[in-house]
């Protein structure tokens, strides 16, 4: 996980009351390995932001105090929700890269926090 966005998780994580698991960012990382790895770091961070956002606000609603790879899990899902038990889920990054498209500078878009926001403006 690029640096600044662990630095934004345990910022938002701390600001939410929770914890997080090393399985979650594991999680991430090696679903951004596997399904962009030939896409630029500034993309594959704006999936990972996104994800790392759903998670954060999926783990709140649920009650947990820790964050794990489940939460990453579900968060994948909520950008896409497969056809088919085997389906790759690219198209949950798909999704999140779209998004981010379509949003404007200085806007937070889906669900982005204001400190994720502030982030991914820097990448721009």
């Amino acid at each position: 996980m690029d640096p600044r966005l662990q630095q934004q998780l345990i910022a938002e994580a701390h600001r939410l009351n929770l914890i997080i698991d090393e399985s979650f960012v594991r999680h991430l990382d090696a679903y951004v390995d596997k399904f962009f790895p030939e896409h630029p770091t500034n993309n594959q961070l704006v999936v990972e932001a996104y994800l790392t956002d759903a998670a954060l606000r999926i783990a709140k609603a649920e009650g947990k105090h820790v964050v794990q790879m489940d939460d990453a899990k579900a968060a994948i899902y909520y950008f896409h929700l497969p056809d088919e038990p085997d389906s790759t889920c690219v198209a949950a990054g798909n999704k999140a890269l779209s998004e981010e498209r379509k949003r404007r500078q200085y806007t937070r878009g889906l669900l982005l926090t204001e400190n994720l926001r502030r982030l991914l403006d820097q990448i721009r």
